[in-house]
């Protein structure tokens, strides 16, 4: 039966062999957990409450878009593609995505349709040879966006996020900055290496205390999103939840099947597998900056301490400008350059920020867009302001942060 194949101990030489075959397993498990639920065999975990009832899992008449939406087998894949890419120097663009992952999905609905007996297995080899072309070629890149650590968590500094906001009215207001964080890596992995490294989890959110006093005093709320976050740890960390979603989407969501010796948890799977309901949701958990010091921050560093916080009234002139210029770029036929000109003239952050050497040019970009009939899709779609997203961020957050004292 495959359900005992895949629960069988995983015994390997090494610890990158045995992440290799655990991951294996984790694909199957996903691929039976979506077969069996397109087969109504099961129920289907209902996904947010705000997804149109015509996207809902049920409503998919065909399972190649039912996998794709609901499953991420094929996400390390297109990853590897994307990585691929950039080490030949070629850019990356949306329809490249699009192209790999029909190409695959239509190979595997095939399996599916032809052999339903094997379609896993025949799936699962599919997967293994395209990870072989692409781990053949050099990749060799390190990532744009640079992890951030803390002892064994991994941590984002997110400005902006339009879904914390919406769900962390009480702990946060736009403009405010968020330290999300998640274990860097699993501590099977350290077991099995027999690793002498620090695996504390205290230790480490008093590591993360520490950084932010000391390299982030911007932060306004620490911020979990996992099916951890569901389970008692949350409360031993302080995290208060506020918000829980049933999906399988998430990466994160498939943790739970994986036990601290990094096996599958057999009966976990099998619950799952044949009720269709996981032991933990994906749950949202957050506490304030001024809580977590007082939990975390080392007792010899209390006392007064300066942090940062949005200037009064910079968040509403931010949004003013922010819609001068959409609507330029709504309507780039029907301006002339000198009206770009002096619209952008009454926007004082970005007027500031074309002065400085990383908004040089700027300006003249959006007159070519004009002159070259760009519309507003398509500079969204290619991500054609991208090298100037990241230094305007940079040069906004030094002119909305003021000082804020706190006693800790």
């Amino acid at each position: 039966m495959r359900l005992e194949a895949i629960t069988q101990p995983i015994k390997a030489p090494s610890v990158e062999e045995h992440e290799h075959i655990l991951n294996d397993k984790m694909a199957e498990i996903r691929l039976e957990y979506a077969d069996r639920v397109f087969s109504k065999q099961i129920p289907l975990i209902e996904e947010k409450k705000d997804v149109p009832k015509d996207e809902k899992w049920i409503e998919f008449n065909d399972f190649g878009s039912f996998l794709l939406r609901y499953t991420p087998v094929l996400k390390e894949l297109i990853i590897g593609y994307k990585r691929q890419k950039k080490a030949e120097g070629i850019e990356w663009k949306p329809e490249m995505y699009d192209s790999v992952r029909n190409q695959f999905r239509d190979k595997i609905v095939e399996f599916r349709e032809t052999d339903h007996d094997h379609w896993i297995e025949k799936t699962m080899q599919l997967l293994a040879e395209e990870r072989k072309k692409i781990s053949s070629v050099a990749v060799d890149i390190k990532e744009a966006k640079e992890v951030k650590k803390a002892g064994i968590i991994d941590f984002d500094v997110d400005v902006d996020g339009e879904d914390l906001l919406e769900k962390l009215q009480t702990v946060i207001k736009r403009g405010d900055t968020c330290i999300s964080i998640h274990l860097n890596e699993p501590i099977y992995k350290k077991t099995l290496q027999n690793s002498n490294a620090d695996i504390s989890l205290s230790r480490s959110l008093e590591d993360l205390a520490v950084q932010i006093v000391t390299k982030y005093p911007e932060t306004r709320a620490i911020v979990a999103e996992s099916w951890i976050v569901d389970t008692v740890i949350a409360k031993k960390i302080g995290l208060k939840i506020y918000a829980k979603e049933k999906y399988s989407t998430s990466l994160s969501f498939w943790g739970q099947f994986i036990n601290s010796n990094g096996q599958i948890d057999d009966a976990r799977v099998k619950s799952f597998l044949e009720t269709g309901r996981a032991p933990y949701e994906i749950a949202l958990g957050a506490m304030s900056v001024e809580d977590f010091l007082r939990k975390y921050l080392p007792e010899n560093m209390k006392g007064k301490i300066l942090l940062k916080e949005v200037k009064p009234g910079f968040e509403e002139k931010f949004e003013k400008e922010n819609k001068i210029v959409i609507n330029i770029l709504s309507n780039l036929s029907e301006v002339s350059e000198q009206d770009i000109e002096n619209q952008i003239s009454q926007c004082e952050i970005l007027s500031g920020f074309l002065k400085t050497e990383q908004g040089n040019g700027f300006l003249e970009l959006i007159k070519k867009l004009k002159k070259d009939g760009v519309k507003v899709e398509d500079i969204k779609k290619n991500n054609l302001f991208r090298k100037y997203k990241e230094p305007f961020r940079e040069y906004r957050r030094k002119l909305e942060l003021v000082d804020r004292e706190v006693i800790i």
